[in-house]
């Protein structure tokens, strides 16, 4: 496997209203989500300090993980344990300002045999990075 290639950021927003449609939400795949005051252009960074979740699904479609992401942090319903947190930290203020929004790595699950491993691993490398960069985990990571 090559090195992970991110999407750019979409709001929120642009992901409920159309990006949800789009082909590589419907591959497992690893995503990130961060809040910007002002909305950022071009490919994603796992290091940006902004991001507060670094999340992968591999048994799931990217558009059903965000889904139940969605129902946990915004409807309060259960699903999506980073959700909980979110919804929790946003309560509370802690979150940084700004608007949410979420960029992916789409991998085809057909891609290879053990591409859950190459999913988990991506995810578990960028929230590391994270880590050696800022000194702590993303906020809504907690293990």
């Amino acid at each position: 496997m090559h090195a992970p290639i991110w999407s750019e950021w979409m709001s929120w927003e642009t992901f409920w209203n159309e990006g949800y449609k789009t082909t590589s939400m419907n591959n497992p795949g690893v995503y990130l989500l961060a809040r910007f005051e002002d909305a950022p252009t071009g490919v994603a960074n796992p290091e940006d300090a902004r991001v507060v979740y670094v999340g992968e699904t591999t048994s799931q479609v990217l558009s059903k993980r965000l889904y139940d992401f969605n129902r946990s942090a915004h409807e309060g319903k259960d699903g999506h344990s980073g959700g909980w947190t979110y919804r929790d930290l946003e309560k509370t203020g802690e979150l940084p300002k700004g608007t949410l929004h979420v960029a992916v790595l789409a991998v085809p699950a057909e891609s290879h045999p053990f591409i859950r491993f190459y999913i988990k691993h991506t995810e578990r490398a960028a929230i590391w990075r994270y880590v050696e960069r800022h000194g702590k985990p993303p906020l809504c990571n907690r293990d």
